[in-house]
């Protein structure tokens, strides 16, 4: 199946498939993968900024290709100069200190879990007070979670997003009247309801594009 590919036709005649990223399920729990071109940086608009004010950048993912997606889609979106970005996997868990460390990040990226099993493993206090945004999706951000990630990084402002296996991130940041894990969609995203009828909505669509 294919989301999206009619934007390739608008790329190859405006020249500009820097601009897009492709993403492709992987195919498992017995569905056929999906592949999606997503228009990330929208006609005459600047690349949007996924960590504002930020710029040492923790992102906790998993496998190798994840990584992979990731850095190239960095490159499209262009971020501010002097920004650093560093992805981690469950493998780096032995050394996390350290590389925090010499890192110095004031914002952590990725599944709630992920960050705080890193977090056991990082005792030093200036690492966990120099961390000023925690970006989360993917799983609820529970209470228990709460009261844990908020004594481990005293000074964050904690935030969770909406994205999608097969689209990559879909809300932008908190506005700051919705309450937490409501969002707006980013600029190229509108919500579609398929086949209304008077008692339940029977699906809901994100369509991708200007």
């Amino acid at each position: 199946h294919a989301i999206g590919l009619g934007a390739l036709e608008d790329a190859r005649r405006d020249g500009d498939a820097a601009a897009y990223s492709l993403r492709s399920t992987s195919g498992t729990m017995a569905r056929e993968p999906v592949l999606v071109a997503r228009r990330r940086v929208p006609p005459g608009s600047e690349p949007y900024d996924f960590y504002p004010g930020c710029r040492a950048i923790v992102v906790f993912v998993g496998g190798f290709s994840t990584r992979l997606r990731l850095l190239c889609d960095l490159l499209i979106d262009a971020p501010p100069a002097g920004r650093r970005i560093l992805a981690v996997g469950a493998e780096d868990f032995p050394s996390l200190e350290p590389i925090f460390q010499n890192f110095q990040p004031d914002c952590f990226a990725g599944v709630p879990p992920f960050i705080a099993g890193a977090l056991e493993r990082v005792q030093d206090t200036g690492v966990r007070t120099g961390v000023r945004a925690v970006h989360m999706h993917g799983e609820p951000f529970t209470a228990e979670l709460d009261m844990h990630f908020r004594g481990w990084l005293p000074n964050a402002v904690f935030m969770d997003i909406y994205a999608t296996a097969e689209a990559g991130r879909l809300s932008s940041h908190a506005c700051g009247h919705l309450p937490f894990g409501i969002f707006h969609p980013l600029p190229e995203v509108r919500v579609e309801v398929d086949a209304p009828d008077a008692a339940t909505v029977t699906s809901v669509g994100l369509a991708l594009g200007s």
